[in-house]
């Protein structure tokens, strides 16, 4: 097996010291902090995005990754309205990481001094 590409992914906040509990819930499920962090990270999200994450997250893992193409993942997420249904291809961007072909580093940005 090749080695895993990392993922340079930077952060405003430290995900471990949030007060958020959900995100806090997103965070230790590695399977939900997969999908948040590849969703979130370029896209407005609206209330229900950790908990929707978090239960797709359990149907991945229940299900596992191998029953998962693409296409359905990407399923999901538009049936879930995570994504809109213009958006193409976003299956195929987070499977990889979800089979861990590819890893996110998250890279916590130190706030600048007044």
């Amino acid at each position: 097996m090749n080695k895993p590409k990392i993922v340079k992914i930077p952060f405003g906040f430290d995900p471990s010291k949030t007060d958020n509990k959900e995100v806090k819930k997103v965070f230790e499920d590695e399977t939900a902090r997969i999908l948040w962090i590849a969703i979130k990270r370029n896209r407005l999200v609206d209330e229900n995005f950790n908990k929707n994450i978090l239960y797709l997250a359990k149907v991945i893992d229940i299900e596992g990754i191998d029953s998962f193409t693409a296409d359905r993942l990407t399923s999901y997420l538009r049936g879930m309205g995570i994504i809109g249904t213009s958006e193409n291809g976003m299956g195929d961007e987070i499977i990889p990481f979800l089979k861990k072909e590819r890893i996110f580093k998250c890279v916590i940005k130190k706030k600048v001094a007044d």
